[in-house]
């Protein structure tokens, strides 16, 4: 029988600990695809999601489902890898910008090249491309950086990202607009586009 995330989460408050169990084996993946793309770095993203599940572990009895549990632990996740980057700030510009495949399979997260034969200049353009968009997004300000990370790079929808950030909607928006401007103008002079 398989469970209701709101029955693993009572049963783990209750101290049925393989419910909780459940719950990370079910969003280990996404949660490890957010922080990997935050960190860029596949130990710190590690160390971020187990910080974060342990946290989620030990404020599961005050979660109140006014959210579903994925988008509270995402949340979680999201200000865990944000704080990491905080405290080292080497990583600061570090911030991937491929896009999640959309799949059935909590693995596909990450986009393969296809034609191995492709142009070498193609690929050397894409790759200057790249690393100009992860050094804008490393200027903006904290605010702005998390929900272009959330909507354009993870896909959430707009409604998703308001209750991860646990920000209304019309901010989740005006703060889209105004990441996308800054980076419009930080990318301007790269002639990228």
């Amino acid at each position: 029988m398989e469970y209701t995330d709101e029955q693993l989460i009572n049963m783990s408050v209750k101290g049925d600990t393989s419910a909780f169990g459940v719950l990370v084996e079910r969003y280990q993946n996404k949660a490890y695809a957010i922080s990997i793309k935050i960190v860029q770095n596949h130990d710190d993203a590690l160390d971020c999601v187990q910080d974060s599940f342990i946290k989620a572990f030990r404020s599961l009895s005050s979660f109140n489902f006014q959210s579903s549990f994925n988008t509270w632990l995402y949340r979680i996740v999201t200000n865990t890898s944000l704080d990491l980057l905080r405290k080292n700030k080497k990583y600061q510009s570090n911030i991937p910008i491929e896009k999640p495949l959309s799949g059935d399979d909590d693995d596909d997260y990450f986009i393969q090249i296809e034609d191995q034969k492709a142009d070498v200049e193609n690929i050397a353009e894409s790759n200057e491309t790249v690393k100009a968009v992860r050094e804008a997004i490393s200027q903006l300000s904290e605010d702005l950086k998390k929900v272009i990370l959330l909507f354009e790079i993870e896909q959430f929808s707009l409604i998703e990202v308001s209750e991860i950030l646990n920000i209304p909607v019309g901010t989740v928006k005006s703060r889209l607009f105004r990441a996308r401007e800054k980076l419009a103008i930080l990318l301007k002079d790269k002639e990228l586009f």
